[in-house]
C-alpha cells in the first residue's frame, strides 16, 4: 500500500509517496524469513522516515513518520480508525471517551490500565508531560492553532488516584470537535523522557504548570536533538520505552527499519508477526516487480499498472494473481496550494476571480478516469465525499465551478486581462474597480505561475500536465517543476514576503489528511494556522471554522464547507484512495486497510 500525504498535512505529508508492502527493497534482496516466513515487510517510496519523537513540527508531520513509525511504538490518547472507517476506536484508545458536564465546558478523561514497556503505569503525569510541551513549544507542534488546545484550557486537574484528567475549558465547545481535533492530538509521554540531558532529570511531567514552564523547554531541546540523530534510534534508552504493540529492533537510515513485538504491550491485541520490516523503494516499478515475484505480501498497484475500474464497482481486476485489491479510504482533501505571501504571485492569488479561474480549468472527472483508472471521485471543497462521515453535506457534493475553460477565460477578460490567442494573459486594465485586475497587479503583469510537484509519480504528473494544458487555453501559463518528495515537503512552508523561503508559488504536495474523523478547517485555513502554509486569511472563514468547534449544530460544518468551496483557498483536486493496496491471499487480518496502520492484527499463513 502506498501511503501518500501528511498525517494532517501533505499526507501526507503528502506529497511524496509511502509504500506499504512486504518484500524487497529496490536496491536489496529479500530477507530469508520475510515473504516466506513470519516477517512482514513494509516498503516505502518517496519521503523517508526521519523523526522518532512524537512531538514534531510541520516538517515532520508525514504519514511515514507518524502512522508508519511513531504510532506503532507510542500510542496516542485516542485512536481513530476501525476497519476502513475513520471513527473513534475505543478498544485501541488509551482512555475512555470523555464524560462531559457544565454545559460542555468540562471534560473528564479516565485513563485505562496501560503499562509502559519499562513496567511503569500510564498515569495523568504522562498526559501532563505532553501538555507541558504543548504550552511551552507551540511553535514546534505541527497542529497548534491559536485559540485551541492548550490555549482554550482554563485549568487541568490531575487525579492520580482515580487515574483521571479533567479539562476545564474557557468556553463551551462541540464535544465531537474537542475530542477529535484537540484531545486527539495528545500522545502521553513516558517519565523516562523527562530529562534535560543524559541522566539529568527534568520536571516537564510535573502537574505544576510553573515547574513545567521552567523545565519543558530544556526537555524539548534535548529530546528533539536526540530525535534528529537517527543513528541512535535503537541504541538510545529513550526510544526503547514504548506503550504500543511494537518496539524498534533495527534501523538503517534511508534503507529499512524493523519492529519486533512489544512483549509487555497491555493493549487488547498482541502482535502475531515475528517482525515487521519497512524497506525503502526507489520506484513504483521496483515495488511492482516485487509483487510479480511474490516477494511482497501486502503491496500496492502503481497507477500505471492498474486495470480500469467500472463505475460503481469497488475494484477493477487484480493485475497480479494471488492478490486481492483493497482501495484504502483516505479522509483528506487533495489540492494545489497557493502562496498568498509570495511577492510576485501573492497579489494574483488574493483575487477571488483568479482562484475561480484556476478552479474552472481543473478537469476532475477526466483525471479520475484517465490518470487513476476510475479509482477516485471529484472533490469540490475541503471535506471529501468518501469515506462517509456525518459531516458530508450537500456542499460537499455540489460543484460551484464545473470544468469550463471558456468561462475561465471570460472571467479573466471581464477583470481587465488581455487574453490573445494561446499566449499568456496580461493585465490591461490595472486598478481595484470591479472590471480591473485588482490591488497590487500592475499593467502588463503576466498571468503565469511556477507549480512544484513530486517527480516520479505518474498520476500526479499526468494530472498536472492536463491542468497546465487546460489553463493555457484560458491564458494562464503554469510552469511545472518536478522535485523530490523531500524537496516538495521542505519547500511547503509558511513565510513572509521578504523571506528567502517565500520563493514558492504553487505546490502540489498531494493530500492533506485529517488526523481524526472531525474534518476541521482550523489547521489548514484559519488565519495563522499551523498548516496554513500559503498564509491564506479571511475573517469570515475564521468565524465559520470557530463555529464548527463550538457549536453542536451540524449546520455549522455545512456552512464552512460551502464557503470554503466557493472561496477556493486551495485549488481543489480530485480525491483518491490512499492507495489501491494489493493483499496476498496468505495474509490474514490486514484488509480492510486504514491509514492508521494496525499490523498487530496481521498474520501470515
Amino acid at each position: 500500500m502506498k501511503l501518500r500525504g501528511r498525517q494532517s498535512r501533505r499526507i501526507g505529508a503528502g506529497l511524496a509517496a509511502a509504500a506499504l508492502a512486504v518484500g524487497m527493497a529496490a536496491c536489496g534482496s529479500v530477507d530469508a524469513d520475510s515473504a516466506n516466513g513470519s516477517t512482514a515487510v513494509v516498503a516505502q517510496a518517496g519521503t523517508q522516515v526521519n523523526y522518532i519523537f512524537p512531538f514534531y513540527g510541520p516538517q515532520y508531520a508525514t504519514v511515514q513518520n507518524v502512522q508508519q513509525f511513531q504510532r506503532l511504538m507510542y500510542r496516542p490518547l485516542y485512536w481513530f480508525g476501525k476497519g476502513a472507517d475513520p471513527v473513534l476506536n475505543e478498544d485501541l484508545s488509551l482512555a475512555d471517551p470523555p464524560v462531559w458536564s457544565n454545559g460542555n465546558r468540562v471534560a473528564k478523561v479516565h485513563l485505562k490500565d496501560f503499562r509502559w514497556s519499562n513496567g511503569e503505569k500510564l498515569t495523568p503525569k504522562n498526559v501532563a508531560f505532553w501538555l507541558g510541551l504543548a504550552r511551552t513549544e507551540k511553535k514546534n507542534w505541527a497542529y497548534y492553532t491559536a485559540g485551541s488546545i492548550p490555549d482554550d484550557l482554563a485549568s487541568v486537574a490531575y487525579d492520580d488516584a482515580a487515574n483521571t484528567v479533567t479539562f476545564t475549558l474557557n468556553k463551551a465547545v462541540a464535544p465531537d470537535g474537542f475530542l477529535n481535533a484537540e484531545l486527539g492530538q495528545i500522545t502521553p509521554f513516558p517519565i523516562a523522557w523527562d530529562v534535560t540531558g543524559s541522566g539529568t532529570k527534568g520536571s516537564c511531567a510535573s502537574e505544576d504548570t510553573a515547574a513545567q514552564a521552567t523545565s519543558c523547554p530544556a526537555v524539548y531541546d534535548y529530546l528533539s536533538g536526540q530525535a534528529k540523530d537517527q543513528s541512535t534510534y535503537t541504541s538510545s534508552p529513550l526510544w526503547s520505552v514504548v506503550n504500543g504493540p511494537f518496539t524498534l529492533a533495527s534501523y538503517q537510515r534511508g534503507t529499512q527499519y524493523t519492529f519486533k513485538p512489544n512483549t509487555k504491550y497491555s493493549g487488547p491485541v498482541k502482535a502475531k508477526l515475528a517482525a515487521l520490516t519497512f524497506k525503502f523503494f526507489q520506484s513504483d516499478a521496483a515495488e511492482y516487480n516485487a509483487l510479480l515475484s511474490k516477494s511482497v505480501d501486502v503491496g500496492y498497484i502503481p497507477t500505471s499498472n492498474l486495470k480500469p475500474k467500472a463505475p460503481g464497482s469497488p475494484t477493477g481486476p487484480s493485475p497480479v494473481p494471488g492478490y486481492q485489491l483493497d482501495p484504502v479510504p483516505f479522509l483528506a482533501y487533495f489540492s494545489v496550494q497557493m502562496n498568498y505571501n509570495n511577492p510576485d504571485a501573492g497579489p494574483l492569488f488574493r483575487q477571488l476571480y483568479i482562484r475561480q479561474a484556476l478552479q474552472l480549468v481543473v478537469n476532475q472527472d477526466l483525471a479520475v478516469q484517465k490518470a487513476n483508472q476510475g479509482y477516485g471521485f471529484a472533490q469540490y471543497g475541503p471535506i471529501p465525499q468518501q469515506p462517509v462521515t456525518p459531516y458530508v453535506s450537500k456542499a460537499t457534493t455540489s460543484n460551484p465551478y464545473p470544468f469550463d475553460v471558456d468561462r475561465a477565460k471570460h472571467l479573466l477578460q471581464s477583470h481587465g486581462w488581455s487574453v490573445a490567442g494561446s499566449g499568456t494573459a496580461t493585465c490591461d486594465n490595472p486598478g481595484t474597480g470591479p472590471a480591473q485586475c485588482g490591488a497590487g497587479i500592475p499593467k502588463g503583469k503576466a498571468l503565469e505561475f511556477k507549480l512544484e510537484e513530486t517527480a516520479g509519480n505518474t498520476r500526479v504528473e499526468q494530472i498536472m500536465q492536463q491542468f497546465a494544458s487546460d489553463a493555457s487555453g484560458a491564458g494562464i501559463t503554469i510552469h511545472l517543476a518536478k522535485e523530490t518528495g523531500n524537496q516538495v515537503v521542505g519547500n511547503l512552508i509558511a513565510c513572509k514576503p521578504d523571506e528567502a523561503t517565500c520563493g514558492w508559488q504553487m505546490i502540489n504536495a498531494g493530500a492533506n489528511g485529517y488526523s481524526s474523523p472531525f474534518p476541521s478547517g482550523k489547521d489548514y485555513f484559519g488565519t495563522g494556522a499551523s498548516q496554513n502554509f500559503g498564509s491564506y486569511s479571511d475573517p469570515r472563514m475564521d468565524q465559520l471554522i470557530d463555529a464548527t468547534l463550538t457549536s453542536s449544530d451540524r449546520g455549522a460544518m455545512a456552512d464552512y464547507e460551502r464557503y470554503a468551496a466557493e472561496q477556493v483557498p486551495s485549488i481543489w483536486q480530485p480525491s483518491f484512495p490512499l492507495q489501491v493496496a494489493a493483499v496476498s491471499d496468505r495474509v490474514k487480518g490486514a484488509a480492510p486497510l486504514n491509514r492508521a496502520l494496525t499490523p498487530e492484527y496481521w498474520s501470515l499463513s
